[in-house]
């Protein structure tokens, strides 16, 4: 009776053992992915490179100043021809 007891005991320990030794493979596997980013995001590259990046809420349909209707569409004009175009003094 007492090695069937011995017998369970180990086979407990060793199930216990196998979950944790797996937990750990997966916590550094984890840790491993996570720590071996770059660190930088993309507004620290587009500082770093001298680039403005700014979100239009749709894709325009046509960028002809004299063809375009959406709002999306005139904002991106605008700052297109902003440095462009000015008023006449």
């Amino acid at each position: 009776m007492s090695f069937i007891r011995t017998q369970r005991l180990a086979r407990f320990l060793f199930q216990g053992l196998w979950y944790l030794g797996l937990s750990l493979i997966g916590l550094f596997g984890l840790c491993l992915i996570t720590g071996c980013q770059d660190g930088t995001s993309l507004v620290d590259k587009g500082i770093e490179n001298q680039v403005l990046h700014v979100g239009n809420g749709l894709e325009p349909q046509e960028l002809d100043p004299h063809i375009i209707t959406g709002i999306s569409e005139i904002k991106i004009v605008s700052a297109l021809f902003e440095g462009l175009i000015g008023q006449a003094p």
